[in-house]
């Protein structure tokens, strides 16, 4: 679908992300400026691809699990550079996500039996 085209690969994923958010067409357009109908029509035909590859009959088997985890990642254990102005005793206030080199990503599981 993107094969062709002459977008970075960090815009490609920058509108992937919107599309899943459901972010509006017209927002994610103006903001590398891209044409609107043009994304609208990718839009479209990425959508009939999931709802053509979505199949909509029960699982096989009744047992499915799912677990999400926080997993430690990158900084642990580094001592802090500047001793006169030490690291937050508590966790990150901060809203979001973490990145994989600075607090801990999530990992998602599922298993089905």
């Amino acid at each position: 679908m993107w094969q062709g085209t002459h977008h970075r690969c960090s815009v490609i994923v920058r509108i992937l992300q919107g599309f899943s958010q459901g972010v509006s067409t017209l927002h994610l357009a103006n903001e590398p400026g891209i044409d609107r109908k043009h994304l609208l029509e990718r839009r479209h035909k990425l959508q009939s691809f999931t709802s053509q590859a979505c199949t909509r009959e029960p699982l096989p088997d009744d047992i499915v699990e799912a677990d999400e985890m926080y997993q430690n990642a990158g900084e642990k254990g580094l001592l802090h550079p500047d001793p006169e102005d030490p690291p937050r005793r508590r966790a990150n206030k901060v809203r979001g996500y973490g990145t994989s080199k600075k607090d801990r990503p999530p990992i998602l599981g599922i298993i089905r039996s």
